[in-house]
């Protein structure tokens, strides 16, 4: 075993033994069978998930009191606001690759989810360049109300964030970064109305963040993920929680959307 694998396993160990022997079963499967996704053998996420292409339709599958002229209204204003990110995107020396920019499809469900819940708490873990954070402060900037917090174990992210928009703003820096530090300050926090995960996407600790943020999720409220595709973590998370998630393919990858 790799070394990172192998301290992410010491980590991991004492707070989710069983997250631990899922994933050691799910390398042994791979090593046997020749798998590529990173958990145990089970059955394919497409019968465990609803896989949209729009994410139009995957909010209103999520929230079925949204009506058109909402939806309608939402989009237009996320257009705006992708449209400022981009200019701000193209003018600023930016120190993570664009590639880790949040996918229009899911930034649009992202913001009309936040829109729609009005969550008094938004929690996201890896920031970036801050495009999901911009994403986030507008809707609530919008709403009236809630205040985001972010996680990082760097303290050069959110470059896009404007300063007009850091009043409902709070980065936290997790040094030392484990999730036992995550886990206590999540747990000083009000319940969770909408979490999207976009850190280490490794099975284990995505794994565990979410069961984390689950743990703490408002009723009614939204656990959200990026890259859902490269493990069945997203989707287990989802059956823990009880709930039915909604995996939308959008340009090279997959996120995920499911509400309490």
């Amino acid at each position: 075993m790799a070394l990172a694998p192998l301290r992410r396993v010491v980590r991991v160990a004492p707070i989710a033994p069983d997250l631990v022997g899922r994933a050691l079963l799910g390398r042994l499967a791979r090593r046997i069978a020749g798998r590529s996704i990173d958990t145990a053998t089970g059955p394919g996420i497409n019968t465990r998930a609803t896989i949209d292409a729009d994410p139009r339709a995957t909010v209103a599958a999520l929230l079925p009191g949204i009506t058109v002229d909402q939806l309608d209204a939402y989009e237009r204003e996320y257009l705006a606001v992708d449209h400022d990110l981009i200019q701000r995107a193209g003018s600023r020396e930016l120190p993570m690759p664009s590639i880790w920019r949040t996918e229009h499809g899911t930034g649009l469900a992202l913001y009309t989810l936040a829109r729609a819940l009005g969550p008094e708490v938004v929690v996201e873990t890896g920031i970036a360049n801050g495009w999901s954070s911009v994403i986030f402060l507008r809707a609530l900037q919008q709403n009236g109300r809630g205040r985001l917090h972010s996680f990082d174990v760097r303290d050069d992210v959110g470059r896009l964030v404007d300063p007009a928009e850091r009043e409902r703003w709070q980065l936290h820096l997790l040094r030392p970064a484990t999730l036992g530090a995550f886990d206590r300050t999540i747990a000083g926090l009000d319940p969770i109305g909408l979490f999207f995960h976009d850190s280490d996407h490794s099975y284990l600790h995505m794994r565990l963040e979410l069961r984390m943020a689950g743990a703490r999720l408002a009723p009614g409220g939204a656990l959200c993920s990026d890259d859902v595709s490269l493990s069945h973590a997203y989707v287990e998370a989802c059956e823990e929680l009880g709930v039915m998630p909604r995996l939308l393919v959008d340009g090279h990858k997959a996120s995920g959307f499911a509400v309490r």
